[in-house]
This record gives C-alpha cells, sequence and structure tokens, in this order.
C-alpha cells in the first residue's frame, strides 16, 4: 500500500496501530531525519525521487518476496 497524505509517516504510525500491511514510501525527502523516522513505522521499502519504471518493478518483486517469505515462517511456527 502507499500513501498518499500531507504526512505518511504519522499517517503510517496511525494505520500500524490496527493493521498489518505494508508501507512503501516514495518520497522526494530522503535526508537522514526523515528516514529514521520512517523506520518507525517499519516500512516494507523507503523510494527516494527520482526513479524510474524499473526500480519501481524491482522493489515490488522484493516486496512481495520477503511478504511471503514472512508469512511462510508465521505458518511454520504455528505448526510446531
Amino acid at each position: 500500500m502507499v500513501i498518499f497524505f500531507p504526512n505518511n509517516i504519522e499517517t503510517a504510525k496511525t494505520i500500524r496501530k490496527t493493521r498489518e500491511i505494508p508501507f512503501v514510501y516514495l518520497t522526494a525527502n530522503s535526508d537522514e531525519a526523515t528516514f529514521q523516522k520512517a523506520k518507525e513505522t517499519h516500512p516494507y521499502a523507503f523510494i527516494s525521487k527520482p526513479f524510474n519504471k524499473l526500480n519501481l518493478e524491482i522493489n515490488n518483486k522484493v516486496i512481495l518476496i520477503g511478504k511471503l517469505y514472512k508469512e511462510e515462517r508465521i505458518k511454520s511456527i504455528r505448526r510446531v
């Protein structure tokens, strides 16, 4: 899920309290302070502008692989 609100980080924090969904930040604010705040929401990716189609496709695949791996690990732990 990509969020397009004035304050993405605060919005992500609020949503994270009730839902377990992946966040991907697409941002022009790639400074260290912004990145540190974004890390608190456990994003699946933090992509800085400018980006291109290939960059987005690669990141989407990496995110999907990571999410599927996490789900499989949870399932295997529950079976034990």
